[in-house]
């Protein structure tokens, strides 16, 4: 049965609709809000994922080091009954010794192979989900400390496939994040800073010609010029008076129809000097919509400041941290080194709280986009700078002076 005119209408209509859907969740997705919750919820469902996959096979090599210490204890106690120890004491040795190198050798194997951590059965699971969470940051961050890993085929698997997919996803995130805070900081940069000095200089440059400005009056009021006469300048000429004796002597003589006697001649730079001077206020502001550029030295201070309030964090949670470590470990987590020679939470005594898990993901997170704004305002600055030892140098000509010589 053929469609009538108004049904298709309405497929087109509905079809318009999708497509204009899908645009708008594509566009929202590719924003810097939508990067950031899809980043967010990506690295959450990683945790969920990895915490599911890794959480049940380290509660059972856990149970496996519960039960080869107790068959190690069951094994003792039926060697001291069946064996004298005072008539048979070597005998006992050399059982003991085999029993210790054969429970040796199985807590070796659940290390080394199966990833047991030493903790029991009863102790806080690394494979929590801030634990996991705090993999599948360091995973698609590429920190990669290295303090844990997946132990399962599964897990393992599911890594590179989260990480291939979640990488490109975080830099993308880190990319835009970073040029958008690199332009607050600009903004924020040009309305404190740079205002506040454009104020100061000018505050400056007005107390300077106010004072001068009176002193030009008083002198010119010795000379018997009248300060009328010399404000309305359209009245007052300026000529070069040639004379053998004195070449440069310059003269200042009023066209006024009646001159009067007291109009003398007044030096020509104070003149030219108070002519600058009624104009100083009408003088137009510097262009603002040239870019702002964030000094290199503001940059490096936010950054350091960045990494030495996480390591005052760091080193308040970690009890065998000093400010030193924290530091340490805080430049090469943000740089994305990675060493895991000092990861928090792995000492014995080091915190175990699911909540400063969430903190310190939420410290790596926040801290690569700051690194990504730093780059952006340190490249934009070096490139500047490369391209004005280039024109100085002479490699291309500036863009100012090739539209002028176009012209």
């Amino acid at each position: 049965m053929p469609l009538s005119e108004h049904n298709i209408e309405r497929l087109n209509h509905a079809k318009k609709l999708c497509i204009r859907g899908i645009k708008r969740f594509l566009t929202f997705i590719l924003s810097h809000v939508g990067l950031t919750l899809a980043v967010a919820a990506y690295g959450m469902l990683g945790g969920i994922i990895f915490m599911n996959l890794e959480a049940p096979f380290e509660n059972d090599q856990r149970l496996q080091a519960v039960k080869a210490r107790e068959e190690l204890t069951k094994r003792f106690l039926q060697l001291a009954d069946n064996v004298d120890v005072s008539n048979n004491k070597s005998d006992w040795s050399k059982k003991a010794e085999v029993m210790l190198l054969d429970f040796q050798e199985e807590m070796y194997r659940l290390t080394k192979e199966s990833g047991w951590d030493g903790m029991g059965v009863g102790d806080e699971s690394k494979w929590s989900f801030a634990g996991a969470l705090l993999y599948a940051v360091t995973v698609i961050t590429t920190i990669g400390y290295g303090h844990i890993a997946p132990k399962t085929g599964w897990g393992r698997l599911v890594t590179i496939l989260y990480a291939m997919l979640g990488i490109p996803l975080t830099l993308l995130c880190l990319r835009n994040i970073g040029s958008l805070l690199s332009s607050c900081v600009r903004l924020i940069y040009k309305y404190t800073c740079i205002k506040v000095v454009e104020q100061y200089k000018k505050c400056r440059r007005r107390m300077y010609n106010s004072r001068r400005l009176k002193y030009l009056k008083v002198m010119a009021a010795r000379q018997g010029l009248d300060i009328k006469l010399l404000e309305g300048r359209p009245e007052i000429v300026i000529e070069e008076v040639e004379d053998d004796d004195e070449p440069n002597d310059t003269e200042c003589e009023s066209r006024s129809p009646t001159p009067t006697p007291s109009q003398q001649t007044l030096d020509i730079a104070e003149l030219k000097t108070f002519a600058s001077l009624t104009d100083m206020n009408d003088l137009p502001e510097e262009s603002s919509d040239q870019e702002v550029r964030v000094p290199l030295t503001l940059t490096f201070l936010m950054l350091t400041g960045y990494i030495v309030g996480g390591a005052i964090m760091f080193g308040l949670w970690e009890k065998d941290w000093d400010y030193l470590i924290g530091s340490y470990f805080c430049f090469i987590t943000l740089s994305t080194i990675g060493f895991g020679d000092f990861v928090p939470g792995t000492s014995l005594d080091s915190w175990s709280s699911q909540e400063k898990n969430i903190i310190c993901s939420v410290y790596l997170l926040f801290g690569m986009a700051i690194m990504a704004m730093c780059f952006h305002l340190v490249q934009e600055e070096v490139k500047l700078k490369c391209r004005r030892l280039a024109e100085k140098v002479g490699l291309f000509v500036a863009e100012k002076n090739k539209s002028m010589d176009d012209a």
